[in-house]
């Protein structure tokens, strides 16, 4: 995504970050989505290391004191830096042995599965409707992307790892969310597109102050539209009562030069001269211009002649 729509996206992770989950359950759920959607485990010898990618030093920070509260273990952040790319990485990295296996042990991983890598979602971990909660704020704080309001709605969060994309989807759609699966070359993403979802997922991760801004800029956006549409239509209006009044005054024209004016009846004679006054006015204030006034159809009717007559002297 583009600059300005990550910065956008910062902005919320900083937000959510601040908004600390109290419940252990919550935390230990949050942590889990990290893992899930941005970990690896390596072995050191017969030992597990725990490695998280994370793209913002915040979030690094954050997933740092996370972990040292959990596991009462200061895991280590590694700044990576790649030319191929324009944002640095961290690594935070967990190599103490017990402190390895208690993560994996929220993350319901045995110790003897470890070598087969991170496996499918824990259930116990989303028992409950908040801990459902924290693993979607975990999910966006690892791998989530938000385009700004000024541009279309379009919220994506990715994940290396198919298994992870298509759990939070699914748990996703829990809330009502109306979100797709695809993969890329580099990886898996569950977005969406739906003003709706994006707005109620701010809701659910707690992002307040965003949540309020993107109602506001909605907001906006639907009286801009409104404006424009009520605004198109008024000009369609004008163009159409002008093309009319043009038709309208060229019968007139030719009828007088072929015959004069005086061989129309009184009503289509007080009608053509009225027009020929008041060329820019629509029908319905026309009819009301002439004495005694007249409703707008009987004033279209009595146009339709005058048209009618004007066409009639020109065939011959």
């Amino acid at each position: 995504m583009a600059r300005k729509n990550e910065s956008f996206t910062q902005k919320v992770k900083n937000e959510i970050i601040n908004v600390k989950d109290t419940n252990l359950c919550c935390q230990r759920a949050e942590l889990a989505a990290i893992i899930h959607l941005r970990g690896f485990i390596t072995m050191q010898g017969k030992v597990p290391v725990l490695h998280i990618m994370i793209d913002s030093n915040a979030v690094a920070r954050y997933v740092f004191k996370l972990i040292k509260e959990l596991v009462m273990t200061a895991p280590e952040v590694l700044h990576q830096k790649n030319r191929e790319q324009p944002h640095s990485r961290f690594i935070v990295k967990v190599s103490d042995e017990a402190a390895v296996k208690k993560i994996l042990g929220y993350l319901g991983v045995k110790e003897k599965d470890v070598f087969m890598g991170i496996p499918q979602v824990n259930e116990e971990l989303l028992r409950d409707h908040c801990c459902q909660r924290s693993y979607s704020r975990g999910a966006f704080l690892a791998g989530g992307s938000l385009n700004s309001p000024d541009a279309e709605y379009h919220l994506e969060i990715y994940s290396e790892y198919e298994v992870y994309a298509h759990s939070l989807a699914e748990l996703l759609k829990v809330f009502g969310l109306q979100v797709k699966f695809r993969q890329r070359s580099n990886g898996y993403y569950v977005y969406t597109k739906n003003a709706e979802s994006v707005i109620e997922f701010l809701r659910i991760i707690k992002a307040h102050p965003s949540l309020l801004y993107m109602e506001d800029k909605r907001v906006m956006k639907s009286l801009k539209n409104h404006t424009n549409r009520m605004v198109n239509c008024e000009t369609a209006n004008i163009d159409k009562v002008s093309e009319a009044a043009h038709r309208q005054l060229q019968s007139i024209e030719t009828i007088e030069r072929m015959v004069g004016l005086s061989h129309l009846s009184p009503s289509l004679r007080m009608a053509a001269e009225a027009r020929r006054n008041y060329p820019e006015v629509s029908l319905s204030e026309l009819a009301q211009l002439i004495e005694p006034p007249v409703s707008k159809s009987g004033m279209s009717y009595r146009m339709r002649r005058i048209n009618k007559i004007a066409e009639d002297l020109e065939k011959h």
